[in-house]
């Protein structure tokens, strides 16, 4: 890769925020414009879609930073074509992929002309994100990696290697969410244990026997569930009157599931009778709930800059190539990284950059937006 003197860096609040900035390196020609491998620390993979979005929305700048949110920024970078493989390291709480090699088809779904990708994870499949290859036009290839610096087999980080050696460039990118983070949703009515009981509602059997057609099963089991319960809480939004509940319970197909979002809602209704519930927010929390959860994790300051700062900077120093740029996400407006330490957090990464690299131009966009 060719050496730069100076690496574009910015610092963002919400991690989707990162996509405009690499747009202007790609207009400006401070970052190459295709092939690229995106090295991703992170607590969360980001590598879902947008559900609804038409897939040319890719190639509309604007109408693509206006489509997307923090889960989602990544693999449309992929279908466009800038991003050829990514390395999602994992801090070694969070378990959303299973550690590996994962090489996949992104394209445009040819019945609902979205995204899709061929990857059968259930990371995607229970967010309804996978249709089989015959399915999708204008492909690309991916190739993910997975793995956390902790337990990383020496296979992962050979294969980062030679991704780099064969992609035009990396970048970087970290979220500060990576060294510590929480789940913002535990705290979401926590007197009627909305999180637990969340957690048996949204529960779905993924089991399958591999082939498309188990696949599709399984997915549109996924999609009733999905669609009842989103039913669901948006007739208790509108009615606000207790005394429907239960009609509104028959919406749930599933016997038990209808008893236990039933029981959910009066527990709500009586546990903060005193103010207005979010309904909506009780659905999305819903929906974040998979095979694993968000990740929960608030380390201790100690542990930041004596471990996992350190295992970063070894790991950067000993992969051998300088990023094309840097980006950098906040993730404390929303609960992600805990705000009273996203500060010291930050400090502790720009003082190992500088460290390792000779020279980076870093803007703090997020200051712009105070």
């Amino acid at each position: 890769m060719p050496k730069r003197t100076s690496v574009p860096a910015v610092i963002v609040e919400d991690h989707d925020q990162v996509v405009g900035h690499l747009h202007s390196w790609f207009g400006g020609k401070r970052l190459p414009l295709f092939n690229l491998t995106m090295v991703h620390f992170d607590s969360h993979p980001d590598l879902l879609l947008p559900t609804s979005m038409p897939a040319e929305t890719v190639f509309d700048r604007y109408g693509l930073q206006g489509a997307l949110s923090i889960e989602n920024w990544l693999l449309p970078l992929c279908y466009a074509g800038h991003v050829s493989a990514i390395a999602w390291i994992r801090p070694e709480w969070s378990t959303q992929i299973k550690d590996g090699i994962h090489t996949f088809q992104i394209g445009k779904h040819t019945e609902s002309g979205t995204i899709r990708t061929s990857c059968k994870e259930m990371y995607f499949i229970s967010e309804l994100l996978y249709a089989p290859v015959e399915e999708l036009e204008s492909t690309k290839e991916v190739t993910l990696l997975v793995f956390s610096l902790k337990d990383s087999d020496i296979t992962y980080i050979d294969k980062l290697k030679e991704l780099l050696a064969k992609t035009s460039g990396y970048i970087l990118d970290i979220d500060l969410d990576y060294f510590s983070t929480q789940n913002p949703f535990l705290a979401l009515y926590p007197k009627a244990d909305l999180y637990s009981r969340l957690g048996k509602i949204y529960y779905y059997d993924s089991s399958h026997d591999g082939s498309d057609e188990g696949m599709k099963l399984v997915i549109q089991r996924r999609r009733e569930q999905l669609y009842e319960l989103n039913r669901f809480f948006e007739s208790i939004a509108k009615s606000e009157i207790v005394d429907f509940i239960s009609e509104l319970g028959s919406l749930i197909s599933n016997k038990e599931r209808r008893k236990l979002a039933v029981g959910l809602v009066d527990s709500v209704l009586r546990s903060y009778s005193d103010i207005k519930i979010d309904w909506t927010s009780i659905h999305e929390a819903g929906c974040t709930i998979d095979e694993n959860g968000l990740p929960h994790h608030v380390s201790t300051r100690g542990d930041i800059a004596n471990i996992y700062m350190p295992d970063v900077e070894l790991f950067l120093k000993n992969l051998g190539y300088t990023p094309n740029a840097i980006t950098i996400a906040r993730s404390s407006d929303d609960d992600y990284c805990p705000k009273d330490d996203v500060d010291f957090i930050q400090d502790c990464v720009l003082g190992s950059l500088n460290g390792i690299y000779s020279a980076i131009d870093i803007k703090c966009a997020y200051k712009e937006q105070d």
